[in-house]
């Protein structure tokens, strides 16, 4: 089955000078099923929040090629149906849901936005009623459907942001570290309800992220980035229990453990990431499971 999208050979590559050029993403290759949760992970700056806006075309990418639902989208010739097809099946969560969310608009008509520009239901009752719809999905009430989001409390309007992404039905969300600004009991609701939301919806979803334990909660399979470099992929529980590079074994054993008799005790991998030179080929050394073998 031809996988919802498709990323080869991505590189972003920014142009600050004449002589200096910013490597934000640099050859990296993926591919999500349909139906997946795919997570990204790696420290601030890996480039994980760069391929999300590559992906979704916010950033002209340098080279490389994107495939959605089996069309290229990255090209300068791609059809005007294709790339509203790519804009509407689409959408993206951000981490700061107050600066992404209008100010100046309640929460209603945020959620009517894309259905609006989409023109996805033919009158205004269909409309209503999908806005009801989905604040019910996402744990809100009619209540909040005249509220502004400075009223909200982050959680809430994180919610919101939520719910406009689903509006229209999407076939692939990406939520760009859509947890990191909340606190961390709310963190859990919203984490618990994007599994809900994906089960139910059934849509592909890309979950970018620091905390590597709500990224293995939620994922099928992981991304490792490191200075724009892909330096390892595969299956959530096969990465967990058998990580190969070393920065994902120093990643993964620097994760925090519930247990302070084992936080004594427990040794932490160490990598030196000003080491880290990228050159290598990404390889393939088990069914599903790649590396970036350095020279």
């Amino acid at each position: 089955m031809t996988p919802i999208l498709d990323v080869r050979n991505l590189k972003q590559h920014f142009v600050i000078n004449r002589n200096l050029t910013i490597p934000a993403v640099d050859d990296v290759t993926f591919s999500v099923e349909r139906g997946e949760v795919f997570g990204i992970v790696g420290e601030t700056g890996s480039g994980k929040s760069t391929i999300a806006r590559s992906v979704l075309g916010i950033y002209p990418i340098t080279s490389g090629e994107i495939y959605f639902k089996g069309n290229e989208i990255s090209g300068k010739n791609v059809s005007k149906d294709i790339r509203k097809d790519a804009a509407c099946n689409m959408q993206i969560i951000f981490q700061d849901s107050a600066a992404a969310l209008n100010p100046s608009m309640r929460v209603e008509k945020i959620i009517a936005e894309p259905m609006e520009i989409q023109k996805v239901y033919q009158n205004k009752d269909e409309m209503e009623a999908r806005i009801s719809e989905v604040l019910k999905q996402v744990g809100l009430s009619e209540l909040h459907r005249k509220k502004y989001p400075s009223e909200l409390s982050g959680g809430m309007r994180q919610r919101v942001a939520i719910a406009r992404s689903i509006a229209i039905n999407p076939d692939l969300i990406i939520a760009d570290e859509p947890i990191a600004s909340l606190d961390v009991s709310i963190q859990a609701q919203i984490v618990t309800l994007f599994q809900h939301l994906q089960k139910e919806h059934n849509f592909s979803f890309i979950f970018i992220a620091h905390d590597l334990s709500m990224v293995k909660f939620l994922s099928d399979r992981i991304l490792v980035m490191l200075k724009g470099k892909a330096v390892e992929l595969g299956r959530t529980e096969e990465l967990f229990a058998n990580p190969i590079h070393p920065y994902t074994k120093a990643l993964l054993s620097s994760a925090p453990v519930p247990d302070p008799d084992y936080e004594k005790s427990r040794v932490r991998d160490e990598y030196d990431t000003s080491k880290f030179t990228g050159r290598g080929v990404f390889t393939e050394v088990s069914p599903g499971h790649y590396v970036l073998v350095e020279e």
